[in-house]
C-alpha cells in the first residue's frame, strides 16, 4: 500500500490512529452525498447503514473497512464510523430492510456487503469533519489523508 502524504495539521487517520486503528489496513475513505436521496433522513431514520451496504458494483471487495462520511455542503464530510467488511452477496440475499424502508429494489438491483460497525470511535462518530478534497469520487484510497477543519461538541 502507498504511503500515506501528510501534508496538515491534524488529520482523519490521526484521530483514527490515537483510537487504534490500523493504518496498514485496506481500507477506503467512503463520502456519502446523493442528490437522489435525503441522506441527513436516512441517518435521522437509521437507514443510512442499509444504504451503504447496497453497492452497484463491487466497490468494496478486498477491503478490511471503510471509513465512512455523510457529504455535507461544498468538500465537507461528517465521520459517521469505521465500518468492517465482512463480505459481499447478491442483494436478493441480503436481510430484510429495515421497517419503514420503501427502496425494495435496492436488493434486486445491488450487491450487499455485510459491514459491522467496528467499536471504539464512538466518541468521534457524528462530531469529526473534514474537508475531502477536490475530488469528484466518493469513495477514495487513502492516498492523502483528510484534514480535520472541526470537532464539534459532544451533542452537536
Amino acid at each position: 500500500m502507498a504511503t500515506i502524504r501528510h501534508e496538515m495539521g491534524l488529520g482523519m487517520l490521526d484521530l483514527l490512529a490515537l483510537k487504534g486503528f490500523d493504518r496498514q489496513a485496506r481500507f477506503k475513505f467512503v463520502r456519502h452525498k446523493e442528490p437522489r436521496y435525503d441522506l441527513h433522513d436516512f441517518l435521522r431514520r437509521g437507514w443510512l447503514e442499509t444504504y451503504q451496504a447496497y453497492q452497484s458494483k463491487p466497490v468494496f471487495d478486498g477491503l478490511d473497512y471503510i471509513v465512512s462520511f455523510i457529504g455535507l455542503e461544498n468538500r465537507r464530510a461528517r465521520f459517521l464510523g469505521v465500518f468492517a467488511v465482512k463480505g459481499r452477496r447478491p442483494g436478493l440475499e441480503s436481510p430484510p430492510l429495515p421497517l419503514g424502508c420503501p427502496y425494495e429494489e435496492w436488493r434486486a438491483l445491488y450487491f450487499y456487503y455485510d459491514l459491522a460497525k467496528v467499536p471504539g470511535f464512538e466518541d468521534l462518530e457524528q462530531r469529526v469533519v473534514i474537508d475531502w478534497g477536490h475530488s469528484r469520487s466518493w469513495h477514495q484510497w487513502p492516498k492523502r489523508d483528510k484534514e480535520v477543519l472541526e470537532l464539534l461538541p459532544t451533542g452537536q
